[in-house]
């Protein structure tokens, strides 16, 4: 402890997308004073998406949190065993409540902000270049670095990612519109449990889609990213890839007043859900397998669904009701700056430290 505030130690073997929410909240609390933090490279560090989505951090010294940003329930038993807590983003109290090392993190998504030490990050990827990891190491340059985020118009990276760019204020429209823009996945890349998952997701978004498009018309925008097997298998339902980059898909997100999103891969909380948070937005899902910290409920803060006829319903009657879209857009801006900026996610997992000893 540093004059009152935590001193952290960010061990860093890697620099996912999904990891980018945590560097971002501990960069914004040491900016405000609020935290001490300093990082160190991991001996095994991999760039881009090779690398693990996990952070490890030791807080005055004694306290040992480890950071999973992994999709499913699944725990690492040599990591649990390092850890005084355990922070787990896909966090299933049926699995993981009998130990209380284990936490829930909260919602998840790739987003970036000021002094979150992404020079560093990149400089440690370029230093892990080697000829098989050429491709993650230029795709992690993109993503980190500004000047080539813009110059490249990567979809995603640092410069159309940052924190106010995903921030906006409950708004109910008199003509509102539905979005729901997303991907599938090639089964053929599996095998086994995992393909056929891969088999019902794509059938769960797709059907989504297609009968929303049927019941909406021109009042809902929604489609899934090109791709090869997107091509081959759902033609009828690929959007223009321009209309998918960040900016352009962050402009049709506020515009949206309800948002629809599935559950993502091994079940996990999409990080849709996270951007519909931040943004405000009045939000249908597939019910949530995990867990979050705070007060995140179905009917408050999203209308929930177990199959595409339940999908279009439940966006259908919050289309029809301005006053219930404008609770659940507050409940979700209320929710979004207690649990999910990034500062307050990170504050509040720092915080289990306090709660638990």
């Amino acid at each position: 402890m540093v004059a009152g505030i935590p001193s952290v130690e960010l061990v860093c073997s890697g620099s996912t997308e999904h990891t980018s929410q945590l560097f971002t909240g501990f960069g914004l609390l040491h900016g405000a004073g609020l935290a001490s933090v300093r990082l160190r490279r991991a001996p095994d560090f991999r760039a881009g998406a090779s690398g693990l989505p996990y952070l490890r951090a030791v807080v005055d010294g004694r306290h040992r949190l480890f950071f999973d940003l992994s999709d499913g329930d699944g725990i690492s038993p040599a990591d649990l065993a390092w850890s005084t807590h355990y922070l787990k983003r896909s966090y299933d109290p049926a699995c993981h409540g009998d130990d209380d090392r284990l936490h829930p993190l909260g919602l998840n998504y790739p987003v970036y902000g000021p002094g979150d030490w992404r020079t560093r990050r990149l400089w440690w990827a370029l230093g892990s270049l080697r000829p098989s990891t050429v491709r993650q190491v230029a795709t992690s340059a993109v993503r980190l670095n500004r000047a080539l985020s813009w110059l490249l118009r990567a979809n995603g990276g640092c410069r159309s990612s940052e924190v106010r760019a995903f921030e906006g204020p409950p708004s109910v429209s008199a003509h509102p519109t539905a979005v729901c823009l997303t991907r599938v996945w090639d089964p053929a890349r599996v095998s086994g449990e995992k393909a056929d998952e891969w088999r019902q997701l794509n059938t769960t978004r797709t059907e989504c889609i297609r009968l929303l498009r049927r019941e909406l018309g021109p009042t809902f925008v929604g489609g899934i990213e090109p791709s090869p097997y997107a091509v081959a298998n759902h033609a009828d339902l690929v959007v223009d890839a321009a209309s998918l980059r960040k900016a352009t898909y962050l402009r049709t997100m506020h515009r949206a007043d309800v948002c629809v999103t599935s559950g993502g891969l091994r079940q996990s909380i999409g990080w849709r859900m996270g951007e519909y948070v931040a943004a405000s937005r009045a939000v249908v899902s597939e019910r949530l397998r995990y867990v979050v910290p705070g007060s995140f409920a179905e009917g408050t803060n999203y209308l929930g669904f177990e199959s595409p006829d339940e999908c279009v319903a439940a966006t259908v009657a919050l289309l029809a009701d301005a006053d219930r879209r404008l609770e659940m857009m507050r409940a979700n801006q209320a929710y979004y700056q207690a649990w999910v900026r990034p500062d307050r996610l990170v504050a509040n997992a720092l915080a289990v430290v306090d709660d638990g000893g």
